[in-house]
């Protein structure tokens, strides 16, 4: 049922796409947007698509998003978990902490003793590609999952925002500064 949700709300992006934003900018062009001089025309087509927008991407990308958190914890963490098994990386010093309190009779920290790591002889050249696809795919799935999930962020904070800022734009300019520039 899940998997049919997800299908129907790419569906729904799809048909919005090429059922209403190419074949309206085919015909009308950009000018629409942001035009010197507003008509009733421009208005209610920037008005219709600023919340048609809204409605189709909060939909999409939290479903977009969930997809990715589920396919990189599917599939990207355990890569990741296989590749730096495989090739692990060096440890580095971790920097001090950038606010440090010395609380008064508290003991002081002292830095621990540098362990030093088991030298371990290079994987052979079949398991180390191997670990390697394995950690790079393991780190794209984990860019991709942010990537997606900042998206759908945006769009949850800030694109209600920015639609709303230009739908009240575009009906000042209409109403009130619809001679200004004067060209």
């Amino acid at each position: 049922e899940a998997l049919l949700r997800v299908r129907l709300e790419v569906c729904v992006l799809e048909s919005f796409v090429y059922e209403a934003i190419v074949p309206f900018v085919e015909r009308k062009g950009l000018g629409w947007i942001l035009p010197f001089h507003e008509t009733i025309d421009t208005v209610i087509a920037g008005t219709v698509f600023a919340v048609a927008l809204n409605f189709i991407l909060f939909g999409t990308t939290k479903i977009l998003s969930v997809l990715g958190i589920y396919h990189d914890f599917l599939v990207g963490a355990p890569l990741r978990l296989i590749g730096y098994a495989l090739l692990p990386e060096k440890r580095t010093a971790e920097p001090p902490p950038l606010i440090q309190i010395n609380w008064p009779g508290a003991p002081a920290q002292q830095p621990e003793p540098e362990e030093p790591e088991e030298e371990r002889p290079p994987p052979s050249a079949p398991v180390a590609i191997f670990g390697g696809v394995c950690k790079g795919y393991g780190i794209f799935a984990e860019v991709v999952k942010n990537v997606l999930e900042g998206l759908d962020t945006f769009v949850g904070r800030y694109l209600a925002f920015l639609s709303i800022a230009y739908v009240a734009f575009k009906w000042a300019h209409f109403r009130l500064f619809n001679d200004f520039p004067p060209f």
